[in-house]
């Protein structure tokens, strides 16, 4: 057994037993204090950070620090909400998914009172007892081929749903997992990021493969391709059809493309998007236009470069970067998958299709006025539209 599966079992194992023990600890509702103290918001911000992490979910008060350290995911998960109103999260932990009825057993034990204003609100467990259903892992053997694990957006019948979608393989035989994030606008999908990639035993990302171009000149000497063009290839064939039988095979990376239609057909199933319409011409002076924003307080610019060809916007890039004090570049956002990750689980969108779906509305309609915001990635949006005024106003 490899170290990561002995891992994930001990995490499963440990799990269990404390779902066993917290439904056995956890007083009932009836055996409890159904009000608990009264907890102000002035009180509850004090508590926003590791040391001492309280969170509100519908009303009720939760001191979850004892357990940050046991839960299977990385620390700021929790953090990010230490303080904080945290019932959107806990009703929607990542693309739509609720914790479950074992997770209600766990967190009662953790409650400590009612926001004030709230004092009607219920304790998140009365009665509940936990399910054996919901505590079997869904999780299967690794295999060579890509098996996926996928979560499901709420999408209509023939026609793919706004929104952003987004499905992880398990790891193949070499520890690799195919990722695809989609995000569809108007029925048209507008942003779509395909990768393989490697995380380690805290599931954060350490290695991804549109990245290594080591890897790259290895695949292209045996193939004569790598996913260095491979894998925009198979984007922009679905992108630009809105169905995947329309996607074909890239000759030298029919491993990518079982991957990318795995995961692809997992969340379209039968539906199909809006295939792309270009506008001809724009009417834009040929040529590249730059535009850079001023750091933000963390130290992040955001930054577009736009080339015009035959009055036609022919392509966009966005991102958002620091620079040191010589104002080398540092960091790029589009490298960090952990960052997305993160993004992800709060919005259900992440940077990886987000910033692609802004550069391809802009591209496909010829003016930012008819460049739609992304639900969850407004702040993006905002430095965007800012930019792209700035950069096309020398190109009229």
């Amino acid at each position: 057994m490899n170290k990561l599966a002995y891992t994930t079992l001990i995490a499963f194992i440990s799990s269990i037993l404390t779902l066993v023990g917290a439904y056995w600890l956890v007083p009932s509702h009836a055996q409890s204090d159904s009000q608990g103290r009264i907890i102000s918001l002035e009180e509850l911000a004090q508590h926003n950070h590791a040391a001492s992490c309280w969170k509100v979910i519908d009303g009720r008060v939760y001191d979850i620090t004892d357990y940050i350290d046991e839960h299977p995911t990385p620390e700021s998960v929790l953090t990010d909400w230490c303080g904080m109103e945290s019932t959107e999260a806990w009703y929607d932990k990542g693309n739509g998914r609720p914790h479950s009825p074992g997770a209600l057993v766990l967190l009662a034990q953790f409650d400590i009172g009612v926001l004030a204003g709230h004092e009607a609100a219920a304790p998140a467990v009365t009665d509940i007892e936990p399910q054996a259903d919901n505590l079997v892992p869904e999780t299967s053997a690794p295999a060579d081929e890509v098996s996926t694990q996928v979560t499901r957006l709420s999408i209509p019948a023939m026609q793919l749903a706004d929104g952003s979608y987004y499905a992880e393989s398990e790891p193949s035989s070499r520890g690799l997992n195919a990722i695809l994030e989609m995000t569809v606008k108007n029925g048209q999908i507008i942003g779509i990021y395909f990768d393989e990639i490697r995380r380690n035993e805290s599931s954060s990302v350490e290695y991804r493969k549109s990245a290594d171009l080591e890897y790259a000149d290895r695949w292209r000497q045996v193939s004569g391709v790598s996913q260095l063009s491979a894998f925009p290839a198979l984007e922009a064939q679905l992108m630009q059809s809105g169905s995947l039988a329309e996607v074909d095979a890239i000759t030298g990376a029919t491993s990518a493309y079982n991957a990318f239609s795995a995961l692809a057909s997992e969340l379209m199933g039968e539906q199909q998007a809006v295939a792309i319409a270009r506008v001809d011409n724009q009417g834009y002076r040929d040529g590249s236009y730059y535009a850079e924003s001023e750091p933000d307080s963390r130290g992040w610019r955001a930054l577009v470069e736009i080339t015009i060809v035959n009055g036609r916007i022919a392509s966009v890039y966005y991102d958002e970067i620091q620079r040191d004090d010589e104002g080398v570049f540092q960091a790029r956002k589009s490298d960090d998958l952990n960052y997305a990750d993160r993004w992800r689980r709060v919005s259900q969108i992440s940077h990886l299709s987000a910033f692609e779906g802004y550069e391809n509305q802009l591209m496909l309609t010829g003016s930012i006025d008819n460049v739609d915001a992304l639900t969850g990635a407004t702040s993006a949006f905002e430095s965007f539209r800012r930019l792209v005024h700035k950069a096309l106003a020398e190109a009229h």
